[in-house]
């Protein structure tokens, strides 16, 4: 009976041997063709994928702007006099027509428009010089934005275009329209400026003299292919291209033909459908000396292989790797740490199993003979 058992134990060992045999030799030849370049390379390109898909594009002018009040008037006095009656105060909103200050001289001021009281110079029984500010009335609500546009630009602005006005500090943004361009210069020098004007209506928070950002469209591609602008690159001749995965696991140049861009994506005419996945050098990482078992499986499989006990304790071997290095002369006894200790100097503990792992050192054949071990690949 301990015959029939022990040979049931040796073609089971063997059928383990015969099938680390099988998978060390395709890993054999995938190594050979893929990983020893990369062994012997300074460094490895590192590529990220793209998918390309159906969307708009729209591009855009932007321009720095600046809101201001459209309508202010300041009340002065005619003649020497004094000031008799204050009908407002500062901040106060008004009417046309609403009284603001009487004058001993009998003058009355009024407002022209309705606003708000922005600043009062004088109280009453103070004198007044003639033409002196007595009353300023703003309007806080109607404003009106200002742009510098240049030369280059102003062709392409039209009155009554629409824009879209970005007060920068309170993030807010208000719709509208180009109202007028100034087609006189504003400006000396090897470069032409010309004043644009957009009328904007605002809440109280929003004040004269925010800075702003009037965003303009230009043109517009609907229901087309789009990509990332990170997925594309130019040659020697500034031709577009991005890369794709051929069969034999290299990557060649794809030429595209792009049309309008967003700075953020670009329409795609030609040379890539939506759905296509593509790729683009996304820089290098050095392949030195401390590349890593983890690193080689991971470089294959981009996963990790797990030793799994059936007792449901689970063991990283890519995670273990990085907290050790193999010397160089390995007889497939499993270093120090695998027992549950710390590799010195690393700082991390390495999962631990009394039930499957001893004290003592454990071979490679050991954990293979092992009823209890198996493994897997978890994707």
């Amino acid at each position: 009976m301990a015959k029939r058992k022990h040979g049931r134990k040796g073609i089971t060992r063997l059928i383990k041997a015969a099938f680390i045999l099988a998978v060390a030799a395709v890993v054999g030849l995938v190594g050979w063709n893929y990983l020893l370049p990369m062994l012997t390379a300074d460094s490895i390109t590192l590529y990220d994928s793209y998918t390309a898909e159906t969307g708009d594009v729209q591009t855009s002018l932007s321009f720095s702007a600046t809101l201001g009040v459209k309508n202010s008037q300041t009340y002065t006095a005619g003649t020497m006099t004094k000031v008799k009656e204050l009908y407002v105060a500062s901040g106060d909103t008004v009417e046309a027509g609403d009284p603001l200050v009487l004058l001993n001289s009998g003058e009355l001021l009024s407002a022209g428009f309705g606003g708000a009281v922005n600043e009062i110079r004088y109280g009453v029984g103070d004198w007044v010089r003639p033409n002196a500010s007595l009353v300023q009335i703003c309007d806080l609500v109607n404003l009106e934005v200002t742009m510098q546009v240049d030369e280059y630009d102003v062709k392409a602005l039209t009155v009554g275009q629409p824009c879209t006005v970005s007060v920068i500090s309170l993030g807010i943004d208000f719709e509208t329209s180009i109202g007028h361009i100034n087609r006189v210069s504003a400006s000396s020098g090897t470069l032409a400026y010309y004043t644009v004007t957009c009328d904007v209506s605002v809440p109280e928070e929003v004040l004269p003299g925010m800075r702003a950002t009037v965003s303009i469209p230009s043109q517009s591609a609907e229901d087309v292919t789009v990509l990332p602008l990170s997925a594309l690159a130019f040659d020697e001749d500034e031709n577009p291209y991005t890369l794709r995965l051929n069969a034999d696991g290299a990557y060649e140049k794809l030429y595209v033909e792009t049309g309008l861009s967003d700075g953020m994506r670009a329409e795609i005419r030609s040379g890539v459908n939506p759905g296509d996945t593509v790729y683009a050098a996304d820089g290098t990482q050095s392949a030195g000396a401390g590349f890593s078992l983890a690193d080689i499986y991971r470089a294959i499989m981009g996963e990790n292989v797990v030793v799994n006990q059936m007792s449901g304790k689970m063991y990283d071997m890519a995670q273990m790797s990085d907290t050790m290095q193999l010397p160089a002369d390995f007889n497939g006894q499993m270093p120090a740490g695998m027992n549950g200790d710390t590799p010195s100097g690393t700082g991390r503990q390495t999962p631990t199993d009394t039930d499957a792992v001893d004290d003592s050192s454990v071979s490679f054949n050991d954990l293979m003979e092992s009823d209890d071990i198996s493994l897997e690949y978890n994707p």
